[in-house]
Formats: C-alpha cells, structure tokens, sequence
C-alpha cells in the first residue's frame, strides 16, 4: 500500500493520519511512546517525518538496554484519504550492563580519582542510558567546575549478543584548565556597574568554576532590574578566559494594574507604582493600592502600603525593608494602620533567615482599642534540587514570633 500513498502524495494530495497502533513495546508507557513517536491521528501524513519517528522510537528502545528491538511488522494502508499506522516491535532481551572501562588522558591521578568516585556504580545492573547519562553529566559538572571548561566524555557501548550483556567504555578528556583572566559586564546604560559586579561570585586569578558563573547570574537577575543576563566565554590560549556577562535592563519606573473577581461578585482591582533603582543602588519602592468592590455599587475594602527595600544594607549582607500599610474593611467594620520592619540574610540563593518588628493600630471596629506589636524570626532551608518542580530535597522552615 506504501506506493499508492506515495503516488497521492507526489499528485498534492493531502492524507491525514486516521489511527496510530504500536504493540510489543513495554519499556516505555504510552504517554512516552506518544512523545517519541509524535505522529498522531489528525496529523498530517509525512513519509521522511514517519520514518524519522520510527527510528527515534526504535532509539529510545535501545536506550533502554533492549539492543536488538525491530520492527516485524509493519502496516500503512490509506482508506477515505486518511493514513492508519501500525506497528509491531519485537523487543528482545533487555542487556546487562557487566563491565566498565575508563581511558583517561592525564597524569593527574587526583581528579581521576575524584572523578571515577562521581561515575561509580555497583554493577551488573540492567543497563539504562539515563543512569549513565546523568553519571556523566555530574562529572562534567566537577570538571567544570574545578576550571576544565572544555572537559567531554564519550561513551562507547560493546554488546555481546550471545550472553545479553554489555561493556561501557568511557573516554575523559578533561583538556586544558582555565583561570579567569578579566570580567566584562555589556548591556548596562543606567545601571551602576558596582551594582552587578557585588552580584558576581568569580573573581579574576581564580580557577572558572561554572557553578560560581551560574550562582552569578541568577544574583544579577535575582535583583529585578534586568530583562535578560547571560554569559559569554573568549579563551585567552589555553590557560585563561575572559568571562562576560551581558544584561539587558528593565524600566526603573513601572506600573502594574491587575483585576480579579472574587466569590459573592466582589471585584478586586490593584494598582501598584514603583521604581526599581531609587538611589542608583538597587533600592526599590512601591505604592500598591488595592480595592474590593461590588460593581456599580459600592466599596466594600480599601488596602494601601509603601514598601521601601534596599540590598546590601550599611554595606551589609542584610537587606533591608521598611512597610506602612493601612487599609480599612466595610465587611467587618475595621480599619488599622501599622508599620513593619525587617532584616533578611540569604545563606544560599534559595534559603535565608529573616528578623523583624511589626506595629499595627486598629483604629475603629471590634478591635478599637487593640495594639498589637509583634516580633519574628523566620528561617528557610531550601534543599530541593528545583523550586517548582522538586523530584528531591526537603523544605524546611522554622517560625518563631511574640506578640505583647
């Protein structure tokens, strides 16, 4: 049937995929085939596309450890202008991985080492191209990090089909180890460049380590006056790179405007003005002003607060926040003012410790004659290896507050 297909194809027909079957694969679930093997039914029918899906699966399935999987049958018959696939895959025997070998071309014995330490696993295990994939990656990363930018490691896989099982040899290239020879900060009009360069964690004579390069760009980012932040490397020979860092800036000024509808038909509007580098030293401040109310009736809350921050506080690791706020409700009947202050160290770029006063004054309602005065102290551990999609780590935070 493939000739027919082709022939309706070459004419400028267009054939829509009717139904995609694929059996005998059990080293994948469906929802992994469906992201390999991305035809599906709607789709539009592409011969090179089919055959290049076909192969990615066939791929994947080896990576699995199932090196001798093919396809025993396959099918592509076109009815009413629509194409239906099906395939049948013989997986075979999954291999196990019985032996590893390592070239190394150095004679520095102690990174080898440290290296081999980062690589090794018990083995025989079934094989797994992620397992050595991700060992891989994580002796890149020591690599990287001790200066030897240019670092790779190939991996070779022999097979043995009689006995299913199989040898991985990896080959380490470390190459030459880099010290940072000078930093260059482009792309910033207004904004001081002493600011960004308190931010960056390298500093030149040092051996480049990518980590530090990374932590630095999220701080630059981290401090909410820049678009973008990369970074760029120039090799200086084989011994010396020039590191730079390139930043587009944002407005320093800004208005936000934001609107909700809340439950029983309230409607919640937000105003907030602000500039992001005050003094020309990263210090912010913003009025934020919201209001609840029914539409075309009446106002049911009012809340206003000025927030002053500032980085690096008296040339401190501390930042610093000072907050008034005020607001008053029609739905309980009370209306407050208050003013809150605190000083925030971040261990790490992800866990931090926080210290504070807080007032606040009720001034009519239930609480009319209520003071409350409150201090805090507040730490974060953050250990997860990512913020929003954690697949390990911990949180953990400790809160301690009197009021009085």
């Amino acid at each position: 049937m493939l000739k027919p297909i082709l022939i309706a194809l070459l004419f400028g027909k267009t054939l829509i995929v009717g139904k995609v079957k694929i059996e005998g694969v059990k080293a994948l679930s469906q929802s992994e085939i469906k992201s390999v093997f991305r035809m599906s039914r709607g789709d539009k029918y592409y011969p090179p596309l089919f055959n290049s899906y076909k192969q990615r699966l066939l791929d994947e399935i080896k990576d699995r450890g199932y090196f001798d999987a093919k396809i025993i049958d396959e099918k592509v018959t076109e009815e009413n202008e629509k194409v239906y696939i099906y395939l049948k895959i013989k997986e075979g025997t999954k291999y196990i991985l019985s032996g590893i070998q390592t070239s190394w071309e150095s004679s520095d014995t102690l990174f080898f080492r440290k290296t081999m330490n980062i690589l090794y696993f018990r083995i025989p295990i079934p094989y797994s191209s992620d397992l050595l994939a991700k060992k891989e990656t994580e002796a890149l990363d020591f690599l990287r990090n001790q200066g030897y930018l240019r670092a790779s490691i190939e991996r070779a896989v022999i097979r043995d089909s009689i006995r299913k099982t199989c040898t991985v040899i990896w080959k380490i290239d470390k190459g030459p180890r880099y010290r940072v020879d000078d930093i260059q900060i482009t792309g910033n009009r207004t904004v001081r460049r002493a600011i960004i360069e308190r931010e960056i964690k390298v500093k030149t004579g040092q051996f480049v380590s990518s980590a530090d390069v990374m932590e630095s760009i999220q701080r630059i980012y981290s401090t909410g006056l820049f678009k973008t932040v990369y970074h760029t490397y120039e090799y200086q020979g084989d011994s010396a790179v020039k590191i730079i860092f390139n930043v587009e800036e944002r407005k320093n000024r800004y208005i936000r405007i934001q609107c909700g509808v809340y439950p029983f038909e309230l409607v919640n509007l937000n105003l907030e003005l602000g500039h992001r580098n005050l003094f020309n030293n990263n210090q912010n401040l913003s009025l934020r002003l919201e209001n609840g109310f029914e539409p075309f009736t009446r106002f049911e809350n009012f809340y206003t607060e000025l927030l002053y921050s500032e980085p690096y506080f008296l040339s401190t690791p501390l930042k610093y926040n000072l907050k008034f706020f005020g607001g008053t409700s029609k739905i309980d009947s009370t209306s407050f003012v208050g003013v809150e202050t605190y000083l925030s160290y971040y261990w790490t770029p992800k866990s931090r410790s926080i210290l504070g006063l807080q007032w606040r004054k009720f001034l009519e309602g239930k609480y009319s004659e209520g003071v409350t005065n409150k201090a805090l102290f507040s730490t974060i551990f953050d250990r997860r290896d990512d913020q929003l999609y954690p697949t390990k780590g911990y949180v953990m935070q400790i809160n301690f507050s009197r009021a009085g």
